[in-house]
């Protein structure tokens, strides 16, 4: 998904981003995370849903539009953040994925 189709997802995102906000503050009271960070969170995500509604669609593509690097490189940095405290093995395994993914994600761009 690119482009201007990308809006409309990221626009909902933002909008469940900000009744998340407004529930934390009516429910637990005004904290730093409820005051700064969601609704920061939720600016962001509809900033941007807005540049996307500017992105133009490249045409046709030679890749497809899934690809399964980019969960390998979560599931990498996920893994090297729990190592910190499951052991050094968890972070090595983390960084490995991460390094396999980068890698599959540049071989990607530059086909």
């Amino acid at each position: 998904m690119s482009g201007r189709r990308a809006a409309i997802p990221l626009a909902f995102w933002g909008l469940l981003l900000a009744l998340t906000g407004t529930g934390l503050i009516l429910w637990r009271g005004w904290d730093l995370v409820a005051i700064v960070l969601l609704p920061a969170a939720a600016l962001t995500t509809f900033a941007i849903a807005a540049i996307s509604l500017r992105a133009q669609d490249r045409g046709e593509r030679r890749l497809p539009e899934g690809s399964a690097s980019m969960p390998l490189l979560a599931f990498g940095i996920t893994l090297a953040a729990v190592g910190a405290a499951v052991g050094t093995w968890a972070v090595v395994m983390g960084a490995w994925f991460a390094l396999v993914a980068a890698v599959l994600l540049l071989a990607e761009v530059r086909a």
